[in-house]
């Protein structure tokens, strides 16, 4: 407007400053935090390395210079198409394949055996996984155990030298040996593949021309498991890998194996075994593939307890636990251990044995019923026995034995089973019950003369010699109590006699 004169802004500076103080204190909140944790920051050597969220009880991580990297790439796993159908990558349940066969198994193959070939094999062996079985990386779950690092102890029966492919020889070894090994604890008939890139000093080289020789010899191997391939039995052809006999066996590549002494078996149990870890308790026995695992613990600790003699289990035994530390809560503490009860063999049954058993020698199995003297309810254990004593066999179906005996067994569980005993809710059905089941080699059995009279009756025999009718009175009155309470007991286990608990599963025997 003409003649208006503009007056000056003097609160410009004023603004200009509270302009810059806001900024710098917005500047100064986002920054606050960041400045708190830079102060809170440790120095390097007082970091703590801990993981907020520590990693889950188990095997322990393989230290990142064994593992094979990145195992997760195609060569090994193969690649889905949208169908989501799998293919290329290490194949199960074949011959390992050629370049022109399979050229991501191939790739693999030579990857994972020049990869082994770059460690010292005590290396290898210190820092192996050993609680997986031969079965663990036979079954399904075996995916999961692929590329794995697994040491596993028993005899090399037999190597040959194998030429290395042309892929292997680039940078790897010139030749490879091929072996059969039998892990301890296993059947005689289930052998794994081997193959080693060193041949062991103190051990005669096998012959230039490519046959199988013998070793027979105990050593140590740890080895990346690599599939599970076939191998051919002794009278199938060896050009024919499709042929029924040929057996699958899981395949471990590494670096050599470590002649040794076998070493003498050691009466505990090693109960950090995988398959050890999945014994269902409280529950049924196995009988389906979804729990293979119990039916391998079970072959495993049969066999183990086949090692000694039933006077070494008996002598080895515990003999501070009792029928209720085996039934009630924490009997998971005692999972294993080998326990000696005591009391009457009631019940004596023949079960059905398993291949994998007698290819270990175990020609018989016997399920036995045990009512231990501590237990005055007169509840049973089972006892799973490969030999019975002298006097002792088989009873008649519906039928009770009467033994005082001793039994030395390796705690496995608390079994339900199905009883004798009709169950009133459920017409046609009869009740399941729970007992402890104990796995070893045979039973103790006293004299006759143990049988006879009860051990209320001895304890009161002076008083009744010395003619103290008073005590004498009250001993026979309480023999006659412990008699019709032992009728009443006697009684109640036959109404309760179970059905066997270990009939063929769809996978096999639960024995075996």
């Amino acid at each position: 407007m003409k003649g208006f004169t503009r007056m000056p802004d003097r609160t410009a500076p004023h603004r200009r400053r509270i302009t810059r103080t806001a900024g710098l204190f917005l500047l100064s909140f986002f920054l606050l935090p960041f400045s708190f944790a830079a102060a809170a920051q440790p120095a390097d050597d007082d970091a703590d390395a801990r993981p907020p969220l520590p990693p889950e009880p188990g095997r322990p991580p393989l230290a990142a210079k064994y593992r094979i990297p990145d195992p997760d790439r195609a060569i090994f796993h193969g690649v889905k198409d949208r169908a989501g159908n799998r293919s290329g990558g290490v194949e199960d349940g074949k011959p390992v394949a050629s370049e022109k066969q399979n050229p991501d198994e191939a790739a693999a193959w030579a990857e994972v055996v020049r990869f082994a070939a770059g460690h010292p094999a005590a290396e290898l062996e210190r820092h192996a996984a050993r609680d997986l079985t031969a079965h663990d990386l036979t079954h399904p779950v075996r995916q999961y155990h692929r590329l794995a690092l697994v040491r596993l102890d028993g005899t090399l029966q037999k190597a040959r030298r194998v030429p290395a492919t042309p892929a292997v020889a680039a940078g790897g070894p010139a030749e490879l040996f091929e072996g059969r090994l039998f892990p301890a604890g296993e059947p005689p008939t289930n052998p794994l593949v081997v193959v080693f890139t060193e041949w062991p000093a103190g051990l005669p080289e096998p012959p230039a021309d490519g046959a199988f020789a013998p070793v027979d010899r105990w050593v140590a191997f740890a080895g990346y498991s690599f599939k599970l391939t076939l191998v051919p039995g002794p009278e199938d052809d060896p050009a024919d890998p499709q042929y029924a006999g040929w057996k699958p066996a899981p395949l471990l590549i590494g670096r050599s194996v470590t002649p040794g002494e076998r070493p003498l078996p050691a009466i505990p149990l090693d109960k950090g075994l995988r398959v050890f870890k999945l014994i269902r308790d409280d529950a049924p026995i196995a009988r389906t593939s979804a729990n293979w695992e119990e039916a391998a613990a079970w072959d495993r600790v049969v066999r183990h307890a086949r090692q000694f003699t039933h006077a070494e289990l008996d002598t080895a035994a515990r003999r501070d636990l009792a029928f209720a530390d085996l039934f009630e809560p924490g009997r998971e503490a005692y999972q294993l251990d080998l326990v000696r009860l005591e009391g009457r063999l009631i019940r004596v049954k023949a079960v059905p044995v398993g291949d994998d058993l007698k290819a270990a020698g175990v020609t018989t199995l016997y399920e036995a019923w045990l009512v231990p003297k501590d237990e005055p309810r007169g509840n049973p254990v089972c006892l799973v026995l490969s030999e019975l004593p002298p006097g002792v066999s088989p009873t008649p179906a519906g039928e009770l034995t009467n033994h005082w005996a001793a039994a030395a067994g390796y705690y496995f569980k608390l079994m339900w089973y199905e009883s004798a005993e009709p169950d009133p809710k459920r017409p046609g059905r009869n009740v399941w019950k729970k007992a402890p089941l104990l796995i070893g080699r045979s039973v103790t059995v006293r004299p006759a003369e143990a049988d006879g009279p009860s051990v209320w009756v001895t304890w009161f025999a002076p008083a009744l010699v010395g003619g103290l009718g008073l005590v004498g009175g009250t001993g026979l009155a309480l023999a006659w109590w412990f008699r019709k309470g032992d009728r009443a007991a006697r009684a109640a286990v036959a109404a309760a006699r179970p059905a066997n608990p270990f009939l063929e599963s769809e996978t096999g025997s639960a024995s075996g």
